[in-house]
């Protein structure tokens, strides 16, 4: 099974969710969106952010055989599972990709 079925809760929903809504998209935001996002799931590790617009469909690489995917909005497959709850750390295992869907965001936290 390549996504946990158990999602990690941030500590802090409601306050992690204003401060992403808060957070501009440039590098000094991303920065700050990837400490965030950390703290309130209990992780360490580097991130990363990826996100379509309306219309598109990609792909992204993951480059170790173990990582959370941090949903911020839409949806997102790997595998032959659609994962769509939002707000909530998925931990991935054993997968090279992943496809996010249209109008999707997440941040993905390499770990060991």
């Amino acid at each position: 099974m390549p996504v946990n079925e158990t999602p990690i809760t941030p500590s802090e929903s409601t306050e992690l969710h204003s401060k992403i809504l808060a957070t501009k998209p440039d590098k000094e935001g991303l920065n700050v969106l990837f400490t965030e996002v950390k703290a309130h799931l209990g992780l360490s590790g580097f991130a990363t952010y990826e996100r379509t617009i309306k219309g598109e469909i990609i792909e992204v690489r993951l480059t170790t055989a173990k990582c959370t995917v941090f949903l911020i909005k839409g949806a997102f497959e790997v595998g032959a599972e659609k994962i769509n709850r939002e707000g909530l750390g998925h931990i991935v295992e054993k997968e090279n990709s992943l496809r996010l869907a249209p109008n999707t965001a997440v941040v993905i936290i390499t770990t060991n």
